[in-house]
């Protein structure tokens, strides 16, 4: 009797116990109380990790929280993880409703009954609601995780809640998720771990600290074989699996998650509101770049560091973006400054933009004349590089030659805010100031810009007019503007694809995949050495200097910096130019003036010119008196013509030698065409016009086998004439062929 009294009390009393249970945990269930779950989960802190343009991992930041937190796909966690974790911690995962009935009853008698260690009966699902609201642990804090439990698989499916579990579960130190987890440990994604790295990672879920690698070695080997056998045992796994996972070493020490290309890497996640931002970078291209600039580097001291910016023309996709050459390198100093992003003087580097604007206007074609003459600047007479005054030069030639007289006369030609305007619309967006502060300095250097904002200036001559604004992430849209018209565009970049401007070691230029339009600029006091080049694929800009803008002797635009885009070009897939837009016209005009020739004018040359807008005079420089055709200069230049300096140089021809033969020795041999007299040189062989150069740039002639009859006219208007030979490897040497002369 007395035994019955007790079990029914007994019975009772678990039932009420029951009945509680079950009213309480229905009380949760209906509240729901999600909110704060959900608002959690939506705006986990994590990392932000960017890629390169194929997806492999650049660089990973910490999060908010401190921590390196990575969310993937669950398709792209592999299949031995998500399967580890689901048969260590919640075997019945995929058949519960978020409560696992049977394995709580199951921790009930064992705790309560059987008194044993205390065993739990958390599913994934409870332990995602466990770790987004900590809690003291008691009754009545199991019974809300479980009513919240059931509500989120409700509202999620299986695969969401696997996937956000194995995002948020500590992994030991400052990793949380999977797929930090795995890089840290392992160096791989989480999509490519072998048996043994997932177990080891499946057990380290229980005991983060307990069984790293690290620090508790036999713990860990000990319960990640235990992993491995359950796997086994369940025949998850073949029993030669199992053995081959046990064989496997554990790692060590952890690894420093990467932070390739950081700086690049900050800069486009400074620009982008993702946090897991597929870059536009091209590792290939990147190496590719930093070793030219390595080699450009080689004749200088530590003191002096390289960056660049290769922008692809079509998408503006930045694809190799080098901050600072001697970045890691011993006893560097500043390697840590973005110098593709700092601003400095670009010396002559503008000097294009503004031609392009003066012959999209039509105040200029390439071959009009111009003065390259003493001109007062602010109280100051602004000088070329080599402090050589020219005289009378074709416009094309003082861009060639990077005259910095024309330059000013055509800023004030065109006006020094319309410039100015002209130079924010192409990204110069540094330079804040009025037109009047610059000055005439304003297209001579006088300012400052940055690497980046120079190419992406330039993509306006590569793309005919049209700029694309740089992309640092795929996903960014491909934003672009007209800046100039087609044909000013095109006809700049033709005047600057001139490969015989490189000094002669870099003339070797393969014809496909490596002619490009370059403009170099050498700031004030040899403290920036800069080089952009480009062609219809790609638009390079590369600065060398000195981070504290101290001077150095060697930094000159075109033996520094060119060599440097020569190279990376050159290995890059091909590029080359477009044929003419349909405004760009081949027209005759005055040799000398540059206008339309007038029945007076001696020599015509062709040259391309803007239908309907490029000018259309006709040559006012040639006058008949006393029968003889005289040279009117304009006011610009008739005092400097005039002077006893200019009288005394006479017009010769230094190259080639009169009456001498040359041997042809290979196919594509060039011969030089070199005088002294006057300003520009304009070449005919045989009567046909081949070319114009100057003394210090002299024309190159495609030898042809024959004798020929060389004639020049310089800047005054003089001729000169000789004639030479060129034989052939073919040619039988005999006593009428006379010594022959070497090729310069």
């Amino acid at each position: 009797m007395k035994y019955r009294k007790f079990t029914l009390w007994l019975g009772g009393l678990l039932l009420g116990a029951l009945c509680a249970f079950v009213l309480l945990f229905r009380s949760w269930e209906s509240m729901g109380g999600l909110a704060p779950v959900e608002s959690r989960l939506s705006a986990w802190p994590r990392s932000t990790a960017v890629r390169d343009r194929k997806g492999a991992l650049l660089s990973v930041t910490l999060s908010e929280d401190g921590e390196f937190c990575l969310p993937v796909l669950l398709s792209e966690m592999g299949r031995w993880m998500p399967l580890a974790v689901v048969e260590v911690e919640d075997r019945r995962f995929w058949s519960h409703g978020g409560v696992d009935w049977f394995s709580l009853a199951r921790a009930a008698l064992g705790n309560v009954f059987l008194k044993k260690g205390r065993t739990g009966a958390s599913t994934i699902t409870s332990q995602i609601i466990r770790i987004c609201w900590p809690a003291e642990r008691n009754v009545r804090t199991k019974l809300r995780e479980f009513a919240q439990a059931r509500s989120l698989e409700k509202r999620h499916s299986k695969e969401e809640l696997l996937a956000t579990y194995l995002n948020i579960i500590p992994l030991g130190s400052n990793l949380r998720g999977v797929e930090a987890a795995a890089l840290a440990w392992f160096g791989r994604s989480c999509r490519d771990l072998t048996i043994a790295q997932a177990a080891l990672l499946a057990v380290m879920v229980k005991g983060p600290t307990a069984y790293r690698p690290d620090l508790h070695p036999r713990a860990a080997l000990a319960r990640r074989n235990w992993a491995i056998s359950l796997l086994e045992k369940r025949g998850r796994i073949t029993a030669e699996q199992a053995r081959l996972a046990r064989a496997e070493p554990l790692p060590t020490a952890r690894r420093a998650l990467p932070a390739d290309e950081w700086v690049f890497c900050a800069k486009a996640a400074s620009l982008s509101p993702e946090r897991d931002i597929t870059s536009t970078l091209d590792r290939a291209m990147q190496k590719t770049l930093r070793a030219a600039l390595l080699d450009a580097l080689a004749e200088f001291d530590t003191s002096v560091t390289a960056s660049g910016v290769l922008i692809e023309n079509k998408t503006g996709a930045v694809r190799a973006y080098v901050p600072n050459a001697r970045r890691g390198q011993k006893g560097a100093p500043a390697e840590w400054v973005d110098c593709a992003s700092a601003l400095r003087s670009p010396g002559s580097a503008l000097k294009p933009f503004a031609y392009a604007l003066a012959f999209e206007d039509g105040t200029l074609s390439p071959a009009s004349l111009m003065a390259d003459t003493p001109l007062t600047l602010s109280g100051r007479a602004p000088r070329n590089f080599d402090r050589i005054y020219r005289g009378p030069v074709s416009a094309a030639v003082a861009l060639v030659d990077s005259l910095n007289v024309p330059a000013v006369r055509i800023l004030r030609r065109e006006g020094g805010e319309r410039l100015l305007q002209k130079l924010r619309l192409l990204g110069f967006s540094s330079l804040t100031q009025t037109a009047a502060h610059y000055g005439d300095s304003l297209v001579l250097g006088g300012c400052e810009v940055s690497p980046l904002q120079l190419a992406t200036a330039a993509t306006a001559l590569a793309r005919e007019g049209e700029l694309v604004r740089p992309r640092f992430a795929e996903s960014d849209p491909v934003v672009e503007h007209s800046v100039f018209s087609p044909e000013s565009a095109w006809i700049t970049t033709n005047i600057l694809a001139d490969p015989s401007r490189l000094p002669t070691l870099l003339r070797s230029v393969d014809p496909v995949k490596g002619r490009f339009a370059f403009k170099t600029g050498t700031s004030y006091g040899l403290r920036d050495a800069w080089t952009v080049g480009w062609n219809d694929r790609w638009t390079l800009a590369v600065w060398l200097g000195d981070p504290t803008g101290e001077p150095h002797p060697g930094l000159v635009g075109l033996g520094a910096a060119a060599p440097a885009v020569l190279e990376t070009l050159r290995a890059l897939p091909g590029g080359g130019f477009s044929a003419p837009p349909p405004g760009v016209t081949v027209r005759q005009v005055c040799a000398l003036s540059g206008q339309l020739p007038s029945p007076l004018c001696p020599r015509t040359v062709k040259e391309y010119a803007v239908a309907g807008i490029s000018p259309s005079a006709a040559c006012t420089m040639h006058h008949l008196e006393q029968g003889k055709v005289v040279v009117v200069w304009p006011p610009e230049l008739s005092a400097y013509m005039e002077s006893p300096r200019e009288k005394k140089s006479e017009l010769s021809i230094t190259s080639p030698l009169a009456d001498a033969s040359y041997l042809k020795h290979e196919e594509g041999a060039n011969l030089v065409l070199r005088a002294e007299g006057s300003g520009e040189y304009f070449w005919f062989v045989d009567g046909r016009y081949v070319g114009r150069g100057t003394a210090d740039r002299p024309c190159l002639w495609p030898m042809k086998r024959g004798k020929h009859r060389l004639s020049v006219t310089d800047a005054l208007g003089r001729q000169k004439a000789i004639r030479f030979s060129v034989y052939t490897l073919d040619d039988n040497p005999s006593a009428q062929i006379p010594d022959l002369v070497p090729v310069d």
